[in-house]
């Protein structure tokens, strides 16, 4: 094996690593009942995994695109004020991160597909 692929193999395996700890720090916080604080924007934001309506809706939008759903990362604001929360969809391999309404998810998440595909 050339050292270029052996790099390329690294890094997908770094990539896939940090996925897989993301994903089950998140688990092990809401297990033991403290939520994940991440600060997107400049907010601080109390955000848990969406729930799994809202993920498979998005899924079905990610499939008919093209894009894998193993690559994204759904989040919901934990204990929104206002009606209308927010949920934030992240591209693990990319890091992009756009802000959706609840209620204009899919609608709006179409209408941003080529951000996330490039």
């Amino acid at each position: 094996m050339r050292s270029d692929e052996v790099l390329k193999k690294a890094e997908e395996g770094f990539k896939e690593s940090n996925k897989v700890l993301i994903r089950e720090l998140v688990r092990d916080l809401e297990e033991r009942g403290i939520s994940p604080v991440i600060s997107i924007g400049g907010k601080i934001r109390n955000l848990k995994l969406a729930n799994v309506a809202r993920k498979k809706s998005l899924e079905k939008e990610l499939k008919k695109s093209g894009l894998e759903s193993s690559d994204f990362c759904v989040l919901e604001e934990k204990e929104p004020k206002q009606k209308s929360s927010l949920v934030f969809v992240i591209k693990k391999t990319s890091g992009k991160i756009k802000q959706y309404k609840n209620t204009h998810l899919i609608s709006d998440f179409n209408r941003d597909i080529a951000f996330f595909a490039n």
